[in-house]
C-alpha cells in the first residue's frame, strides 16, 4: 500500500488503549455469566476542528493534542418480534454479503501473528505461513453459513442453548467443503474477543458479536417453548449474521480461530476466564473504563482531509441510523397494534353474524370477518418484514460503527507512540549537547548509542503509522461497498414485500364486493 504519503491521524472516537482491545463493560446475563463483548455506544461531541495546528516532526506534518470534550451515552434497544420472515431471507442475504467479499479478496492484507504495533514500535516481518495465506487467491470462492436448531442443555439457571452451525464453502483455506458443528453462545463471544484482540491493532474492522440480554436470556431458560421462543429465535438470526459478516471479510475468513470454530466438531474449551467474576473479567472491566475515559477525553486537530471527512460522515451516519431505527421500531409497534385491533374487529363481526337473522347480511358479515382475519395475518407478516429486513439491518450497522471508530482510534495510538519516541529522541539529543558542553566524555559513547536506538524507533513508528493509515483506508473502502450493497438490496426486498402485501389486500377486497352486492 505503500508509496502513499500518510498525513496525520484522525482522532475519531473509539474505545481502546495501549493494549489490544478486548471485552467491554460486563453484562451478567448469559448462560456462563460472560462479559458483554459489545462495544458501548457512546455519542460524542464532534471532535474535529477546522483550525489546524501543525507541528513539524522530521519531514512529516503532525498534529497537536488538545484537552477533552464531553460525551453522552445512547443505547439502541431492540424490541421483540418473530423470525419466520428472516429465515426466508437468510440465503439471499448471505449470498449478497459473500459477493462483496469475493470482490475484495485481491486486497487481502498481511495476517501476521507478531506482537501488536502499539506494544512494539518496530514493525514485525510477516511469517511464511501468513504470507501464504495472504497470497491465496480465492477469486471465485464462496462461503455460506447457517445457524439453526437451538437446543437447550440442562435446566434452570444453569441451562444454556447450543446452536447447529452448517458451513458450505470452496475456500482453499478450509479443510472441508461442508462442516457441521454445535456451539453455545459463550463460544461466539470468545471468538469475537480473540479476533478483536488480534486484528483491531492492525486497523481491521472486526464485526461485533450479538448483544446480550439478561431479561431475554432468563426468560428463555425457563420458557416452555425452549428453542422456539422469540428471544432464542432472534439470537439465532443475529448469530448467523455475525458469522457471515466475519467469514465474508477477506482477512478474517483466513484466520485459524474462525476455521477452528466452524470446522472442529469437538466442543471448544470452555472460556472460564471470560466469567464476569473472574480476575480476568475484573481486569477487562477496569481496562474498559480506562478506554472509555481515554475515548471521551481526547481531542485533536486533524489536518488529513480524508480522515476528517470520514469521521464527520460516520458521526452523522450513526445519528441518522439511530433516528431511522427508532422510526422503524415505532412502525413495527404500530403494525402490531393495528393487527391486534383487526383481529378484535374480525371477532366482533363473526359474533354479529351469528346474531343476525337476515341470511344475506349474516353471510356478508361472516365473509367480512374471514377477510379481516386474513388481513390480521397479512399485517403480522408485514410486521416481520419491517423488523427483520429494516430494523435488524439498521441495528447491525449502528453497532458496526463502533469498530469503525475503534480503528480510527488505533491510528491515533500508533501516532502518539511515534510522537513519544520522537520526544524521547529530542531529549536524548539535548542530553548529548549538554554532555559535550560539560566535557563528560565518559558518557558520550552511551548517549550516542541511545540516540541511535531511538532514531530507529522513530523511523519504525513512522512506518507503523503509515501502514495502519493505509490499512484503515482500505478497510473503510470495503466497509462502504458492503454497506451500500446491503442497504440497496434490503430496500428493494422491503418495497417488494410492501407491494405483495398491498396486492393481497386488493385481492381480498375485490372478492368481497360481490358478497355485499348480493345482500337483498
Amino acid at each position: 500500500m505503500a508509496d502513499r504519503e500518510q498525513p496525520p491521524p484522525d482522532f475519531g472516537s473509539s474505545n481502546s488503549d495501549d493494549e489490544p482491545a478486548q471485552a467491554t463493560v460486563p453484562d451478567i446475563d448469559d448462560d456462563d455469566n460472560n462479559l458483554n463483548f459489545e462495544q458501548p455506544e457512546l455519542e460524542e461531541e464532534p471532535i474535529f476542528l477546522n483550525d489546524h495546528q501543525d507541528v513539524n516532526v522530521g519531514n512529516k506534518t503532525t498534529l497537536q493534542i488538545e484537552e477533552p470534550v464531553g460525551a453522552t451515552a445512547a443505547v439502541a434497544d431492540v424490541t421483540s418480534s418473530t423470525i419466520k420472515e428472516r429465515n426466508e431471507q437468510k440465503v439471499e442475504t448471505n449470498a449478497h454479503i459473500a459477493v462483496i467479499a469475493k470482490q475484495d479478496d485481491n486486497h487481502v492484507r498481511e495476517d501476521d501473528d507478531s506482537e501488536q504495533i502499539v506494544q512494539q514500535p518496530e514493525p514485525s516481518a510477516t511469517t511464511e505461513e501468513d504470507q501464504g495465506e495472504t497470497d491465496d487467491d480465492d477469486k471465485d470462492a464462496t462461503i455460506e453459513i447457517s445457524v439453526s436448531d437451538p437446543e437447550k442443555v440442562g435446566d434452570g439457571m444453569s441451562s444454556y442453548y447450543k446452536y447447529t452451525i452448517v458451513t458450505k464453502t470452496n475456500l482453499s483455506s478450509f479443510k472441508k467443503s461442508e462442516s457441521k458443528v454445535k456451539r453455545r453462545f459463550s463460544d461466539f463471544l470468545a471468538l469475537y474477543s480473540r479476533l478483536n484482540e488480534k486484528y483491531l491493532p492492525k486497523g481491521i474492522i472486526v464485526p461485533p458479536a450479538p448483544e446480550k440480554s439478561m431479561i431475554g436470556n432468563t426468560k428463555a431458560k425457563f420458557s416452555e417453548s425452549g428453542g422456539t421462543s422469540d428471544f432464542v429465535g432472534k439470537r439465532r438470526a443475529a448469530l448467523e449474521r455475525y458469522l457471515m459478516r466475519t467469514a465474508s471479510h477477506p482477512v478474517l475468513r483466513k484466520d485459524t480461530e474462525l476455521r477452528e470454530f466452524l470446522e472442529n466438531e469437538q466442543d471448544l474449551p470452555h472460556a472460564t476466564n471470560m466469567s464476569a467474576l473472574s480476575v480476568g473479567g475484573l481486569k477487562r472491566f477496569a481496562k474498559t473504563l480506562g478506554q472509555q475515559v481515554e475515548k471521551i477525553t481526547s481531542k485533536a486537530l486533524e489536518s488529513d482531509r480524508w480522515f476528517e471527512e470520514k469521521s464527520h460522515q460516520f458521526e452523522n451516519l450513526e445519528l441518522q441510523l439511530k433516528k431511522l431505527y427508532e422510526c422503524v421500531m415505532a412502525l413495527v409497534s404500530a403494525r402490531k397494534d393495528a393487527a391486534k385491533s383487526t383481529a378484535e374487529f374480525a371477532k366482533a363481526c363473526a359474533m354479529l353474524s351469528n346474531a343476525e337473522e337476515n341470511t344475506g347480511l349474516s353471510h356478508a358479515l361472516m365473509k367480512l370477518a374471514d377477510i379481516e382475519e386474513k388481513i390480521d395475518q397479512l399485517m403480522q407478516k408485514q410486521t416481520q418484514s419491517d423488523f427483520f429486513l429494516l430494523a435488524e439491518l439498521l441495528n447491525d450497522y449502528i453497532r458496526l460503527l463502533n469498530p469503525v471508530k475503534n480503528i480510527f482510534h488505533e491510528r491515533i495510538k500508533v501516532f502518539n507512540h511515534w510522537q513519544n519516541c520522537q520526544n524521547t529522541l529530542t531529549k536524548k539529543r539535548d542530553s548529548e549537547a549538554k554532555i559535550q558542553a560539560g566535557g563528560k566524555t565518559e558518557k558520550l559513547h552511551q548517549i550516542k548509542q541511545e540516540i541511535k536506538e531511538w532514531e530507529g524507533k522513530v523511523e519504525n513508528g513512522q512506518k507503523a503509522f503509515e501502514k495502519i493509515s493505509d490499512e484503515i483506508k482500505d478497510e473503510i473502502d470495503r466497509f462502504e461497498k458492503v454497506r451500500v450493497k446491503e442497504f440497496h438490496d434490503t430496500i428493494i426486498r422491503y418495497v417488494e414485500s410492501l407491494l405483495h402485501t398491498q396486492q393481497e389486500l386488493i385481492t381480498y377486497w375485490e372478492g368481497f364486493i360481490p358478497e355485499v352486492q348480493s345482500i337483498a
